[in-house]
């Protein structure tokens, strides 16, 4: 009987953890080009409306490197917040070419504060806060995925 039961926990447990890992976003590599250096990025991409809406939020720590690139099928404008989010972050919104054409640092974790484009925009990155100020991204800065 102990077999039996034991059996069942490991079962639940493997089915458990693969439904966690399918549900895993997809990480990808990429490169942003500064003025002063070329830095690598380890992105976690958001495409579809679920993985869209949850974004970063519920999430305790992000990695030094790592971000999450929002990804929408035509330029529209965008709208975020920090509603459920405790990592404070920098938002910035790219066009179609990747290229940096807003940048807002330092949201507070939280905040309801509604982050609206100026303009229809293709992606979203969000980094840790202080990532822009740190490396002096600036507006034309373009980000480019690493083909693998």
């Amino acid at each position: 009987m102990k077999s039996k039961k034991l059996a069942g926990v490991l079962l639940l447990s493997l089915i458990i953890a693969y439904f966690l890992r399918s549900h895993e976003l997809k990480k990808e590599v990429y490169l942003l080009e500064t003025a002063g250096s070329i830095l690598q990025l380890n992105l976690e991409i958001a495409k579809n409306i679920s993985d869209i809406k949850k974004g970063l939020s519920k999430r305790e720590y992000l990695a030094k490197n790592d971000g999450m690139l929002f990804v929408f099928s035509k330029p529209k404008m965008l709208r975020f917040w920090m509603k459920d989010t405790a990592i404070p972050l920098d938002l910035l919104y790219l066009d179609k070419n990747m290229v940096v054409q807003e940048i807002h640092p330092h949201l507070k974790p939280y905040s309801e504060k509604i982050i609206e484009s100026r303009h229809p925009y293709s992606y979203a990155l969000e980094m840790n806060t202080g990532f822009a100020e740190y490396h002096n991204i600036q507006i034309g800065d373009k980000l480019s995925k690493i083909n693998n």
